[in-house]
């Protein structure tokens, strides 16, 4: 999925809610992670004691790698990810504008990330701060 796509669908599904939410890096970032961190795919977990924006503690030795996001937001640049992934991304993007369903696009969201074959959602993992 494009950034385009997913301003495409953010109007769309955000439409008589909060249709001027406006997609930011910071917002993509963080819905990114929010996947992530649902999903844990092995390819983005990484044992480092490196500090970055690029990464975010998940547990005491572990972090979690967070594709860049191409700061100009251009229509053309990929999100790298599956697309049903990318979906969920839409929906908590969704949920941060939402005005009236900010739980109805968190539980599409993570509906979406349940089904998904790389869910290791572990509780002894939850994110440190």
């Amino acid at each position: 999925m494009t950034h385009k796509e997913i301003k495409e669908h953010l109007a769309l599904k955000l439409k008589g809610d909060n249709s001027s939410f406006v997609l930011t890096p910071l917002a993509l970032r963080e819905a990114l992670f929010d996947v992530l961190r649902n999903t844990r795919p092995i390819s983005y977990v990484e044992t480092t004691e490196e500090t970055s924006k690029y990464f975010r503690k998940i547990s005491t030795t572990e972090h979690l790698r967070l594709p860049v996001v191409d700061e100009t937001l251009s229509d053309d640049t990929a999100i790298d990810m599956e697309e049903e992934l990318c979906m969920a991304v839409v929906y908590f993007l969704c949920s941060y504008g939402s005005f009236k369903n900010k739980e109805a696009h968190e539980k599409k969201a993570t509906k979406l990330i349940s089904t998904y074959d790389v869910n290791v959602i572990d509780a002894s993992l939850e994110e440190v701060d």
